[in-house]
């Protein structure tokens, strides 16, 4: 927690400095808001208010420049990194934490941070349906709340076991809670066997509190073990041609099924496998399961293609080909079946990873841009890499119809796509009207629950069945099938 918060002061300040030199115009300020965006992997968006105007963000200028309340903006007395709250912004429909920093009456720079980013302590799959963490300022702003705080006994306080670990610095306090029944379990029989008197009391309390402790980084833990048992599965969230509404693909989805946990969401669990480095055993396991399942499918019908996401840091692994293709074209797979979408949640590397696409491309490899327009590093990226395929996130399409500014931004995306003469694919369809919206912008492909979620290997192949992925078969590059 107090590594993102120093990263984002050291960039407010400089933010704030580089943007009351003289007179800033909205086109610089936000050239200025880009880069500090690019450099960390923390930061969603950047903006800038002027006179209670916003008038840049790391997206570009607003226009018009949009007013802001006192209420959303940070305190002119205070000097330093302010916690605002929680907001959502036009483009960004998850919540996003404001961080910033006054520089005058009516003015600041601001960054918005994802803030399950913020947790000093990692929830574990068992924590929860029987605990969890709460995120708030010491002035009482909640920033996340996550897994069940009732820590599975209801209200009662007294059902409950609370740690917390409060950042001084920067006023921010984590509360992890769990059951006292989850926590004692196993031992609390035997600890009043063996223990007497007052010693139980302490003992108990030391083993409570070190339970907790250990709890909150057990989640690495859990995923090792995950690993070796071969707990994550393969979902498939079919690719539709708009058009025809022919399924020509799928996006290869990671789910893990936690033997007591049940079906773990992707977002509680990748963020960690990434900085632990078990992502990469993660997803070879992931397409070797892929492999099985699809294997004699994806040989009888060698139009249809398979995305598959890696994280940005294995795009710089020296065997990540080598990899690829020991799993797939060595099986009798074509590995321009195969779509690799680069995630955006750390920046790539230009220079290395320009090496890396070129040797994928040239070993038959498709690759993507994931969520592309979420940030000033989709930007970046067509700058210095060249992607075949461009994903348009789903909280443009979802805001469809609904405000000119993102119908604005969707547009530009698309002829964006077109110029650079690469497939899109919209993500998150889930309604008609979106649809027809998209296929009259000239959007090619795309996924969302107006076709089918993400489900089991069999129910995909019974939904290719009813789709004829095989009809018409389709090119690579811009055209309407991958």
């Amino acid at each position: 927690m107090d590594r993102l918060l120093s990263a984002a002061e050291g960039s407010l300040r400089q933010l704030a400095a580089e943007t009351v030199k003289g007179d800033v115009s909205p086109e610089s300020a936000a050239a200025i808001l880009q880069r500090a965006v690019y450099r960390s992997p923390y930061f969603r968006e950047a903006g800038l208010i002027v006179d209670g105007q916003l008038i840049a963000t790391s997206l570009g200028p607003v226009t018009p420049e949009k007013n802001i309340d006192a209420s959303q903006r940070s305190d002119s007395s205070i000097t330093g990194l302010q916690i605002l709250g929680l907001i959502k912004t036009q483009v960004m429909n998850e919540s996003s934490v404001v961080l910033a920093w006054a520089t005058g009456p009516g003015s600041e720079v601001n960054l918005l941070v994802d803030p399950t980013l913020l947790a000093a302590a990692v929830i574990g799959p068992d924590e929860m349906s029987e605990g969890g963490s709460l995120i708030q300022t010491t002035s009482g702003k909640t920033l996340l709340a996550a897994g069940r705080g009732t820590g599975g006994q209801g209200d009662d306080p007294h059902q409950k076991i609370v740690a917390t670990d409060v950042s001084p610095r920067y006023g921010v306090r984590n509360t992890l809670s769990v059951a006292k029944s989850w926590a004692t379990r196993g031992w609390l029989e035997d600890a009043f066997i063996l223990t007497p008197g007052a010693l139980l009391c302490c003992g108990i309390i030391a083993a409570l509190v070190g339970e907790v402790a250990r709890r909150t980084h057990s989640l690495e833990d859990e995923l090792r073990v995950a690993l070796d048992r071969h707990e994550f599965e393969a979902h498939y969230q079919p690719t539709i041609e708009l058009r025809t509404r022919r399924c020509v693909g799928a996006e290869v989805l990671l789910r893990w099924k936690h033997p007591q946990s049940g079906y773990i969401r992707p977002d509680l669990f990748v963020a960690a496998a990434e900085s632990s480095g078990l992502i990469e055993p993660i997803t070879k396991q992931l397409m070797e399961q892929v492999v099985q399942d699809m294997q004699s499918l994806l040989r009888a019908f060698p139009d249809l293609h398979l995305g598959i996401n890696l994280a940005p840091e294995q795009f710089v692994k020296s065997n990540l080909l080598p990899t690829l293709t020991s799993i797939f074209h060595e099986r009798s797979i074509r590995p321009r079946q195969i779509l690799l979408e680069a995630t955006e949640r750390t920046p790539l590397d230009g220079e290395v990873v320009r090496g890396v696409f070129e040797k994928l491309r040239d070993a038959g490899f498709t690759v993507a841009m994931d969520d592309f327009g979420t940030g000033y590093s989709s930007l970046s990226y067509l700058s210095r890499l060249r992607f075949d395929i461009l994903k348009i996130d789903a909280s443009f399409v979802k805001r469809i119809g609904q405000d000119h500014v993102s119908s604005g931004l969707l547009d530009t995306i698309v002829d964006l796509g077109k110029r650079l003469e690469v497939t899109l694919v919209a993500e998150g369809i889930e309604t008609e009207p979106q649809l027809a919206y998209l296929i009259e912008q000239g959007v090619q492909l795309g996924q969302g629950w107006l076709f089918s979620k993400a489900v089991p290997a069999g129910e995909f192949i019974a939904f290719l069945n009813n789709h004829s992925a095989a009809a018409t078969p389709g090119t690579m590059s811009g055209q309407a099938a991958i």
